[in-house]
């Protein structure tokens, strides 16, 4: 066998360790969510009784801990094939602040954009009551948990834009599939597994992932997400 062919059934045999290694850890990152979202769909009921039942420091706890081991296999699996943490855009610089910022108000604008034209072509009281349903779960799971409350408003960001923002659209990328596309799809999932919120509220989430997704499909900033992607949760928190 030539050179030539070896080469390219290395590289075919590469691809396919790497579609494998993706959607291992999709089925390990994203499932559970996905999963836990469409019966939250089907039955509200069981929504507001995990609501409650997860309102505790060892629930909590436990989340972020599969979230950080989720992190590391992804972490690992991006250096494990060369990818540099600067590559990958964890850095922090004099700019990174200023920037993050930047990225919040731009995702909040297009956030406000896509309230106003959902809220233009539907009924506002029936979203408005959906809404008000799922931030009153978040402000009694929030009351019970006190400053534990914090752990997922930290957690949350890091586990999210590492793993369906760094290592997805990097993947994706590597697998032949153009920028834009990896970052329209990490948006899709990232919002389908937000689903457990109700559909109103992940609905107007997508403008914000998709402006995340661009920002790292454009200029690799996983650092700035994380701290972008963190502000709205700690406002979302502190209201």
């Amino acid at each position: 066998m030539s050179p030539t062919a070896d080469d390219s059934m290395a590289a075919a045999y590469d691809k396919r360790g790497m579609r494998f290694e993706v959607i291992t850890v999709l089925c390990l990152a994203v499932l559970p969510l996905l999963y836990t979202s469409l019966v939250y769909l089907i039955s509200p009921k069981i929504r507001a009784e995990d609501f409650a039942y997860f309102a505790n420091p060892a629930s909590q706890i436990g989340f972020a801990l599969w979230e950080l081991s989720v992190v590391l296999l992804a972490v690992y699996l991006l250096w494990q094939r060369g990818d540099s943490f600067r590559r990958m855009g964890f850095t922090f610089g004099i700019a990174t602040i200023p920037l993050s910022l930047a990225v919040f108000v731009a995702a909040k604008l297009f956030d406000k954009m896509a309230a106003y034209a959902l809220l233009s072509g539907l009924s506002v009281d029936i979203i408005a009551e959906r809404v008000a349903e799922t931030t009153a779960l978040f402000d009694a799971q929030d009351a019970k948990l006190g400053l534990w409350a914090l752990l997922p408003t930290v957690m949350a960001p890091v586990f999210e834009e590492i793993v369906v923002r760094t290592y997805l659209q990097t993947r994706l990328v590597a697998l032949g599939w153009g920028a834009i596309g990896a970052a329209v799809t990490s948006a899709l999932i990232q919002t389908a597994y937000h689903l457990y919120q109700g559909p109103d509220c992940a609905i107007l989430l997508f403008p914000v992932f998709l402006v995340f997704a661009l920002y790292y499909a454009w200029f690799r900033g996983a650092t700035v997400l994380i701290l972008a992607h963190f502000y709205f949760d700690l406002i979302a928190w502190m209201a």
